[in-house]
């Protein structure tokens, strides 16, 4: 059982606290006595304090707050606890803590107060409240995803997030995290949290998230555990990945594009050769055979014959436009925008995509030649095959009666014109439209469509000043617009000087320079009668032929060549013969490099591209050899 501390020990106490303690009379609020450390701490003397009430050491606003403190009594053997601010003796405003217990001292009503000063406490305590708004608000302005998951729920979602899923934050708080990702990654959440909790330093991981419109995000997270709001949690720092991840894979198309853009141009080169000679070869076979048939005693036979030459130079003629379309195609290197024949691009488009759409529907084209913009023609055919191609994948197989894919050239308001690529497919559901030219968005099933043919031909029409427009009916199909501006077509070539040349020209000696022999061989048979033809079948060969004396009135020369290309050729004629120099042309089935192009430009000679037409070949060579002197040398 406790018994009463003695007077003289509660004196002690009271005197010897190092917290400061005053006693007042609660009816005046007077001092009625006061400790060392009160006297310390507030810069009073005794007699000071002793003659001052409770009130003189508050700020004014707080005195009838005091007052009415005052006047509510204690419970017996209770103290009280509150927060205040004094005036120290100087006029310094501290805030400090009190701890008031109410007694009986004689015949009066006292009170006891304990004070503590917390100035620097609420000073800290304010610092830190005024730290956590500025990193919440630093967290909630943050650029990156910042979630906060507790039991894989979300507890907390900064702006980024809910800008970059579409959801407002009360959609996301309380929810399970595994609801806003791809139903494929869903199962690497529970151990992407569980890693976190285990390894400070956990790497990083990529995550798929769904938008609220349907849309994927691709997330690089970095996950920590952390304490929030008094408890365990996870923390996410998320980078969005996905401009990333489309820029990547673009850079991978055009990689593999252009891998197969100089694989096609080796591969044009090499087709157009044996094309240029068989298809020469069959023209002078076709000639040389038709008086022969004229004269055949069996009609029938001979129709036969006449047929079957035709037909094969009908077939060589459409491998050499399907040689020549893919060449269009294959082109990626970024050049100048120049005059383009809209007319040829969609030719070029309609060639590539035959195949896509013959089984699926009907092609109908509806543009006719003398259309130009400015741009880039390989790539606005890259934008048109994509359409054609989407239009037939749109359309079942084998009812290709039933359905049709037109393209259409029509003009656009404003002075445009419109590309319309239309089908009669399955349309395209109303929920999709605002996501046709998203990055990695498809519809089609998994192995058709990456997602990035529609992205890709937006940004190229953009590129060309241009937009691209959607219009669909569901179950009726779909019409693609292309809204491009008009361009002017390239200068006319200049008209020859009245007089130039007879129709049929001087006979020639011609130097032909081609590593194919056949070539050669051809083109001497396409000329026969009207120039003499040498073949070499190297640069060096060519060279060897001027040395020793030959005399020839042009040069024919193919532009890639092992040792020497055909301008290294002619650069190295003109010394030997300046004048045989001027008059050369050049060969060339499509493939060169760039330096090699500019080179040939700057040559100012004229370009022969393989296969050519026999009329083609002899005018460039009745302009060559008309305005040369005769050969001096040996025939």
């Amino acid at each position: 059982m406790m018994t009463a501390a003695s007077p003289e020990l509660v004196r002690a106490l009271f005197d010897h606290s190092p917290l400061p303690q005053f006693v007042v009379d609660r009816e005046t609020l007077a001092f009625v006595d006061v400790n060392e450390a009160a006297l310390r701490h507030y810069g009073y003397t005794r007699a000071e304090f002793l003659a001052r009430s409770m009130l003189d050491i508050r700020p004014p606003e707080d005195v009838e707050r005091a007052r009415r403190s005052a006047a509510r009594p204690v419970a017996a053997a209770a103290e009280t606890r509150g927060l205040w601010r004094h005036v120290k003796k100087g006029g310094a405003v501290v805030d400090v803590e009190v701890l008031a217990a109410d007694f009986e001292l004689g015949r009066r009503k006292a009170r006891l107060l304990t004070v503590r000063d917390v100035t620097e406490q609420k000073a800290a305590e304010e610092a830190l409240r005024r730290s956590e708004e500025s990193f919440r608000a630093a967290i909630e302005s943050a650029p990156d995803l910042v979630v906060v998951l507790r039991e894989e729920r979300v507890v907390y979602a900064n702006a980024a997030v809910t800008a970059a899923l579409g959801h407002a934050r009360d959609a996301l708080l309380g929810e399970e995290a595994v609801r806003f990702v791809h139903p494929d990654d869903r199962a690497r959440v529970a151990e992407i949290v569980a890693r976190a909790q285990q390894e400070p330093h956990a790497p990083s991981e990529e995550l798929r998230l769904l938008r609220a419109d349907g849309g994927e995000l691709r997330v690089e997270f970095r996950v920590v555990a952390v304490a929030f709001d008094g408890g365990p949690a996870v923390l996410a720092f998320g980078r969005d990945l996905t401009a990333r991840r489309l820029l990547e894979a673009r850079l991978a198309a055009a990689g593999r594009m252009s891998s197969l853009g100089e694989l096609a141009a080796g591969l044009v080169h090499e087709i157009n050769n044996p094309i240029s000679y068989a298809l020469a070869n069959v023209s002078f076979a076709a000639e040389a055979v038709e008086p022969l048939l004229a004269a055949a005693p069996s009609p029938g036979d001979a129709h036969e014959l006449g047929g079957a030459l035709r037909d094969a130079r009908l077939g060589l003629e459409r491998v050499r436009d399907l040689v020549r379309n893919l060449k269009t195609f294959s082109r990626v290197d970024e050049e100048p925008f120049q005059p383009v024949d809209l007319h040829a691009a969609l030719e070029a488009a309609c060639s590539m995509s035959r195949n896509e759409v013959k089984h699926r529907a009907r092609l109908v084209q509806r543009y006719a030649p003398g259309t130009w913009v400015r741009g880039d023609e390989g790539k606005l055919a890259q934008v048109f095959v994509n359409l054609l191609v989407n239009a037939a994948q749109a359309i079942p197989d084998g009812r290709a009666d039933e359905h049709t894919v037109s393209i259409e050239v029509i003009p656009w308001p404003g002075g445009r014109l419109a590309v319309e690529v239309s089908d009669t497919g399955q349309g395209i559901l109303a929920e999709h439209l605002p996501r046709l030219f998203d990055p990695f968005f498809t519809t089609k099933p998994k192995g058709l469509g990456t997602g990035l043919g529609l992205s890709i031909c937006d940004s190229i029409v953009r590129a060309h000043g241009g937009h691209i427009e959607v219009e669909t009916r569901p179950g009726q199909g779909t019409c693609v617009r292309v809204v491009l501006s008009p361009g002017l077509p390239p200068p006319a070539p200049a008209a020859p000087a009245p007089g130039v040349g007879p129709a049929r020209g001087r006979r020639g000696r011609v130097l032909v320079v081609d590593d194919e022999p056949r070539v050669c061989d051809a083109l001497a048979r396409l000329v026969s009668g009207q120039h003499e033809l040498r073949g070499a079948s190297c640069g060096r060969a060519a060279l060897e032929l001027l040395r020793a004396g030959e005399q020839f009135d042009a040069v024919l020369c193919d532009v890639m060549m092992p040792e020497l290309n055909g301008v290294q050729l002619q650069r190295a004629v003109a010394e030997i013969a300046p004048a045989l120099a001027a008059r050369f042309a050049f060969m060339t089935g499509g493939a060169f490099s760039a330096e090699a192009g500019r080179l040939l430009a700057e040559s100012g000679a004229p370009v022969l591209r393989k296969p050519f037409e026999r009329d083609a070949l002899l005018g460039c060579l009745r302009v060559l050899c008309d305005g040369a002197a005769p050969p001096e040398g040996p025939a």
